[in-house]
């Protein structure tokens, strides 16, 4: 301790009282006079407390006298970085695209059909497992980025026409989303057989490069991802303005009456079912690149993404896209915050927090021609 500490009893004091000196008096604030035959015990001195003020977190001169007092202020917080606030913002804008194209994917047969697909992540899942497969079979990635498009689109429709199909139009709602539950077992299954559990190196499909955006630097996932979500959104709205747009809708609102009308209901499902596919493998692909890994119980956790996304949107494929980017969002801070192992679990308690809140989603879905 560079400076000493002391007490002292001055001749002009009262008998029987000691006077705080030096550092000891300014540290904790206290002034005037303690009793003589109480024994000072410097931990119970309380320092005066300035409002709305915070002290540097290692004042000068101070460490011993701390250590010795028990007496400490309340510390400045810490400034947050720049460069960590900018990879925060790249990652949530890459997460965000990624899984508003998931969310897009997933709630297409529930916006054009009325139909909640839960096998749809394990047809990515099985997408995905067989990429990797060909990519290090032939170090071809269009080939391997084809198969994966194609292995999704296969698998959707086969879950259409095998699982949900036959139990379209029936009076039990439910019994087709139980149905795509067990095709999803299946699905994850006939991936695990063959590949096993072990997640595969998945190569990056759109290199390795980024692009500076102001102090952000942006991967080319991200970019990957926004390009795909603009054009699929205007393929939607050039959809919903055509007579395929409009036969969608009658099915969506009554697959009988449609067709009883003459609407080929079960060849529009195929397409729907298809395209989400399609969308959905594009998304997958893309996760895939990101995380530099493939697996079979990715799918699962694709399918939860999606699900929660939609929620969030309301069912509409407009707010699942922006649901998707406020989830991507999320889970950026979440790693941040609280570590990437809590992440998912960040997302779900926002989710419940909104359907406690706000039931519908951020944006409910209306009747109309429009999606």
């Amino acid at each position: 301790m560079e400076r000493h500490v002391w007490l002292c009893r001055h001749h002009h004091d009262r008998p029987g009282r000691f006077r705080l000196h030096g550092d000891l008096r300014r540290a904790t604030g206290v002034q005037g006079h303690l009793p003589h035959r109480r024994p000072f015990d410097a931990t119970r001195v309380q320092p005066r407390r300035q409002e709305g003020r915070c002290q540097p977190e290692n004042p000068p001169e101070s460490d011993a006298l701390r250590d010795a007092t028990g007496v400490s202020g309340r510390a400045c917080p810490a400034p947050v970085s720049s460069q960590l606030l900018a990879s925060t913002i790249a990652v949530a804008l890459s997460l965000g695209g990624l899984y508003a194209l998931l969310a897009v994917g997933f709630t297409a047969a529930y916006h054009m059909l009325g139909e909640a697909n839960l096998a749809f992540g394990d047809t990515i899942g099985l997408a995905t497992v067989f990429s990797a497969v060909v990519y290090a079979a032939t170090r071809n990635l269009p080939l391997a980025v084809a198969v994966a498009l194609a292995a999704a689109m296969a698998a959707s429709l086969l879950v259409d026409h095998l699982v949900v199909g036959p139990l379209r139009g029936g009076a039990d709602r439910l019994a087709p989303i139980i149905a795509t539950v067990g095709a999803a077992l299946v699905l994850r299954n006939l991936t695990l057989a063959p590949f096993g559990a072990d997640d595969r190196s998945f190569p990056p499909v759109l290199g390795t490069g980024s692009v500076v955006v102001g102090s952000t630097a942006l991967d080319t996932t991200a970019l990957g991802a926004a390009v795909l979500l603009a054009v699929v959104g205007a393929a939607t709205s050039l959809l919903f303005h055509r007579r395929w747009g409009r036969a969608l809708v009658a099915v969506r609102d009554d697959p009988l009456g449609a067709a009883l009308t003459g609407i080929p209901v079960r060849r529009l499902a195929a397409y729907v079912y298809a395209c989400a596919g399609l969308v959905g493998a594009c998304g997958g692909v893309l996760l895939a690149a990101h995380v530099r890994s493939a697996g079979a119980g990715a799918g699962w956790r694709i399918t939860l993404l999606a699900f929660t996304a939609a929620i969030i949107g309301g069912g509409s494929l407009r707010g699942a896209a922006a649901g998707g980017v406020i989830l991507g969002t999320l889970d950026a801070v979440a790693q941040v915050m609280i570590g990437s192992s809590w992440a998912d679990a960040f997302g779900l308690m926002a989710l419940v927090t909104l359907i406690l809140l706000r039931p519908d989603g951020i944006r409910r879905v209306a009747v109309s021609s429009r999606p």
